[in-house]
């Protein structure tokens, strides 16, 4: 099953309810999700009869990495939702910024696994130069000796 196909579509909550939901829903968190390298914990967000499950991951819990500034990733995932919006991929779920029982963080819709494991693959390396069906083109990557293969 491809991204977008597990992604709830805008649509199912018109005008972004999700994302209003997890801007200005109350976070309860639920538990942490333990085997994820920076402070990320599963909650429920509700606000006027909707609930939904999402993941918060506030600037606090995050380890500093060498290659990008220190408390910067949950601006990263929110902006990487917000360029997936902006070209059409589809491809992140909802995600804000905004405070929560930790501080300042990232929260954005819990998406449940298929239950037949079909997304195990997210990414792949192809020999061809447009995607099969169900994935979308990234870029070109190069892969040695002069080769390229599609991302």
């Amino acid at each position: 099953m491809s991204a977008p196909e597990r992604i709830p579509p805008r649509s199912v909550t018109p005008d972004g309810a999700f994302v209003e939901l997890l801007a200005r829903g109350e976070l309860t968190v639920r538990g942490r999700i333990r085997d994820a390298s920076n402070a990320a914990l599963f909650c429920t967000v509700a606000l006027d009869g909707r609930e939904a499950s999402c993941v918060y991951k506030p600037v606090a819990g995050e380890r500093p990495l060498w290659d990008f500034p220190d408390g910067t990733l949950a601006g990263r995932e929110v902006a990487a939702y917000e360029v997936s919006e902006a070209t059409g991929w589809g491809l992140v779920p909802p995600t804000v910024l905004r405070d929560g029982p930790y501080g300042e963080g990232m929260v954005q819709l819990w998406i449940e696994a298929t239950p037949d494991g079909d997304d195990a693959e997210l990414l792949a390396l192809i020999n061809a130069e447009e995607p099969g069906p169900g994935w979308k083109a990234i870029a070109l990557a190069e892969v040695g000796e002069g080769r390229t293969a599609l991302l």
